[in-house]
């Protein structure tokens, strides 16, 4: 492996607190809109008879609108996971509680490891992310020695198809070597006051 990409990631530990201006945390779903999915799974338990039907409506009520940081950009997340069923609602909460609750929110990554890595490392993290925030992007990108992120202003967990002419030709430059100019070295720690290193 001689480059690694990431993509809005995660922070190295669950339950990192981030400076506040690293932090997105509005909710772009409305109420009744939240309150209509889960009459349908409390009342009608539709997310069991029609796993599919569900699944699409969760996509387009909730999901899409979670992964980008501008409303107005929401159709650039083309992608239909509901074609998939292991992205059914039904089933992915299984990999969710595998991935995060079992392992992720319990997993400390080795910090010494990660100090050591000479790989180089391009971290691409939207501003209003609301999945893995922005804090953990420049987390990564403050740790690791041959780090750099691009940040990309105003958008979500999906930076990558919200504003993809700005990431896909970074991309490029970095997998063909180069470091794309916007790509910066983060020189100080993102995380809050007091938090260890």
């Amino acid at each position: 492996v001689t480059r690694l990409l990431q993509l809005g990631p995660v922070g190295p530990k669950f339950g990192t607190e981030y400076q506040p201006e690293y932090v997105f945390r509005d909710d772009p779903v409305a109420p009744e809109a939240r309150a209509r999915l889960r009459a349908m799974r409390s009342e009608q338990s539709y997310h069991l008879t029609h796993p599919r039907e569900y699944c699409q409506e969760e996509w387009r009520v909730v999901q899409r609108a979670m992964l980008v940081g501008d409303p107005a950009r929401i159709d650039r997340v083309k992608i239909d996971v509901c074609d998939m069923p292991n992205e059914w609602p039904l089933l992915q909460v299984r990999h969710l509680r595998a991935h995060f609750e079992e392992s992720g929110m319990t997993h400390e990554t080795p910090l010494d490891a990660v100090r050591g890595l000479a790989t180089p490392v391009l971290t691409v993290h939207g501003t209003r992310d609301r999945n893995a925030p922005y804090g953990a992007g420049r987390e990564w990108s403050w740790l690791l020695p041959q780090g750099r992120l691009l940040t990309v202003e105003g958008a979500g967990h999906h930076a990558f198809a919200e504003a993809s002419e700005t990431v896909m030709p970074a991309v490029r430059d970095f997998l063909q070597g180069r470091w794309p100019a916007a790509a910066v070295d983060v020189a100080e720690d993102p995380r809050q006051r007091g938090g260890a290193p």
